[in-house]
């Protein structure tokens, strides 16, 4: 499983200028590359790999951008944390409607399960989908079953 960077949400940090920029990163598991930006000529892409664990799990690494190949004009360092989420998949027909949503269970796992813990429910398409839940929560209790009604827009 790979992850590409969110150019949109975060402009800045995705675009290099045009000079062939060096990549290296502080953890061995993660795959660092460097390459050149698919619509504009002048600006490079940073892609980094990286097989995230079980949900909850974080873990932090630096990467650090050269200005040359034998990497000895750093150019910039970057500090990047990833947590790793509860991911659900929906798919549907194009053009079905469905006005009455669906539900998504959810039961405590992990070594908190004995303690009741507060979730939200995010979307990649905020304007398709939403959950419906006061205050954008809900509460996991112990040992229960927590239905969270999500609806289609």
């Amino acid at each position: 499983a790979g992850w590409r960077f969110d150019a949109a949400r975060h402009p800045g940090l995705a675009a290099l200028p045009a000079d062939h920029k060096h990549a290296w990163c502080s953890d061995p598991s993660v795959v660092v590359a460097t390459g050149a930006h698919p619509a504009d000529t002048f600006l490079q892409e940073v892609h980094v790999k990286y097989r995230c664990g079980a949900a909850g799990q974080a873990s932090a690494f630096y990467v650090v951008l050269y200005n040359d190949r034998f990497k000895a004009s750093v150019y910039e360092i970057w500090h990047l944390s990833v947590v790793a989420l509860h991911r659900l998949d929906v798919q549907g027909l194009v053009g079905q409607v469905e006005r009455e949503g669906c539900g998504i269970t959810l039961h405590p796992t992990g070594a908190d399960r004995d303690k009741v813990r507060r979730v939200r429910a995010l979307t990649s398409h905020p304007g398709e989908l939403s959950a419906d839940l006061p205050n954008g929560e809900a509460e996991l209790a112990p040992s229960n079953l927590t239905e969270v009604p999500v609806r289609y827009s």
